[in-house]
């Protein structure tokens, strides 16, 4: 599937709706002025170890239902509030299920973090043209 003027590619087709990536974009963050830990940024976790080095990056929308993972303070998980599936931001697997979530690529240099953002929308089919009654 390839790319369309103006449109990006084309991710996926399910009869006439689609989903196509609307806009992508890098992201640049500054790490040094960040302590050690899990950190939230444009819709990604990312966990940053004590020799400054990043470990991993996911993303914050639960493999469930899509709904946007709250890490509890205080603690090392991260919880949907939609169904409570729960991730281990240690293991980086949800508790209460076997899944583990995908690592998102990303680069890290110096103390910049960098990673890719895409937005995807849906595109529904133009309505049909009406139809003339026939007599």
């Amino acid at each position: 599937m390839g790319n369309r003027p103006g449109m990006g590619p084309l991710i996926r087709q399910s009869g006439s709706l689609r989903a196509e990536v609307s806009a992508s974009r890098t992201v640049s963050i500054d790490l040094s002025a960040l302590s050690p830990g899990v950190h939230e940024a444009e819709a990604r976790f990312f966990k940053l170890n004590s020799e400054r080095r990043v470990e991993w990056l996911v993303s914050q929308v639960c493999d469930h239902a899509a709904g946007r993972l709250i890490v509890r303070a205080g603690q090392d998980v991260a919880v949907c509030p939609l169904h409570g599936w729960t991730l281990d931001l240690e293991t980086l697997r949800y508790r209460n299920v076997g899944v583990t979530k995908q690592r998102l690529p990303f680069s890290q240099n110096g103390p910049r973090l960098e990673f890719t953002t895409e937005q995807q929308r849906l595109v529904f089919p133009f309505p049909a043209a009406p139809v003339a009654d026939q007599v």
